[in-house]
């Protein structure tokens, strides 16, 4: 199987090397239409646009990180929000009074204030996670 593999690997390289030959030809025919004379200047001229586009590769993936990081942000500062409104809500119990007691939740998907609360600490408590996860790479 080894030996299939390489021998699989040989006849792509070959291909390639032939296309690359055939190639040759167009870019020398470039050359002398576009009046290149030196073709070291041309070479040069390759390299650096090799190089740029090669940093081209590596500033997208910083970019992505903090735009993701950003976002992360976005996304505490959004659950932190939440977290403080439900726990300046205050909700009043009084069992002697029956007009105050709560109400049963009519939404079965609904939560109860605590629980509320609760969910709203973990989601806090994820975001935060997820920007010191991005702080630490």
């Amino acid at each position: 199987m080894i030996a299939s593999d390489e021998l699989s690997k040989c006849i792509n390289n070959y291909q390639q090397v032939l296309e690359i030959l055939v190639g040759e030809d167009a870019l020398q025919k470039t050359i002398e239409d576009q009046g290149i004379m030196k073709t070291k200047v041309f070479y040069e001229f390759l390299k650096k646009k090799h190089t740029y586009l090669s940093s081209l590769l590596k500033k997208p993936i910083q970019k992505m990180l903090e735009m993701e990081y950003y976002q992360k942000l976005v996304n505490q500062h959004a659950a932190n929000k939440k977290l403080m409104k439900l726990k300046n809500t205050w909700h009043t119990f009084d069992p002697h009074t029956p007009t105050t007691m709560m109400k049963p939740l009519s939404d079965k998907h609904q939560y109860q204030p605590d629980t509320q609360v609760w969910h709203a600490q973990e989601a806090v408590d994820n975001a935060l996670s997820a920007v010191y996860v991005l702080e630490l790479d």
